[in-house]
C-alpha cells in the first residue's frame, strides 16, 4: 500500500478475514488508492465503528483527510478533529501522523498558534531523521512570518509556541 501497489495489494487483502477491523482499514486505503472513494469511506466507517482503539483512530484520521481533499471540511474543522485524535491517542506512529497532518492543516487554515505547537511537539517528542532540519527551517520561517506586520505575535508569546 505505501508503494502505491495498490491493485497487488488488494490481492493480499482477499486472504485475510473480511470482518478484521484492521483488514476494513487496509483495505480502504486501497480501495482510496484504486479510486474507489465511495467504497473506501464505507469500510473507513465500519473500521471507525468496530475497531479496537488504535484502528479507531487511525480510521477518524484517515476519514478526516479524505473530507478535506473532498471539500467537505473546511480546515479548521479539519483541525478540531485532527486535535480530538491527538487527546484520545498519545504516542507512535499515529500520533506523529497526527501531528504532521495538524501542522500542515492548521498552517493551510492560518492557525500559526496550532501549527507551531504541532510542529514543537513533533521536534521535541519523535526521531524524524532526515525530516527534521526542514521541518526546523519551515518553523522557523512560519515564526518569521507570526513575528511580523502589524498582527504580529508579540515575541513571548511566539517564542513560547515552539520552546
Amino acid at each position: 500500500i505505501e508503494a502505491d501497489r495498490h491493485a497487488e495489494a488488494s490481492r493480499l487483502l482477499k486472504m485475510l478475514p473480511k470482518d478484521d477491523p484492521t483488514s476494513l482499514l487496509l483495505s480502504a486505503r486501497v480501495a482510496e488508492g484504486l479510486g474507489k472513494t465511495t467504497l473506501a469511506a464505507t469500510l473507513q466507517a465500519r473500521a471507525l465503528r468496530e475497531g479496537p482503539p488504535f484502528v479507531r483512530m487511525e480510521a477518524a484520521l484517515r476519514m478526516v483527510e479524505r473530507d478535506l481533499a473532498q471539500g467537505k471540511i473546511a480546515p479548521a474543522e479539519a483541525v478540531r478533529r485532527i486535535d480530538r485524535v491527538r487527546f484520545l491517542w498519545r504516542g507512535g506512529a499515529l500520533e506523529r501522523n497526527a501531528l504532521e497532518r495538524l501542522a500542515a492543516t492548521a498552517g493551510a487554515a492560518g492557525d500559526v498558534h496550532r501549527e507551531m505547537a504541532a510542529t514543537a511537539t513533533l521536534l521535541r517528542g519523535f526521531d524524524l531523521g532526515p525530516a527534521a532540519p526542514p521541518l526546523l527551517g519551515r518553523a522557523h520561517m512560519r515564526l518569521e512570518v507570526a513575528l511580523d506586520g502589524e498582527r504580529g505575535l508579540p515575541l513571548a508569546e511566539a517564542a513560547g509556541l515552539m520552546w
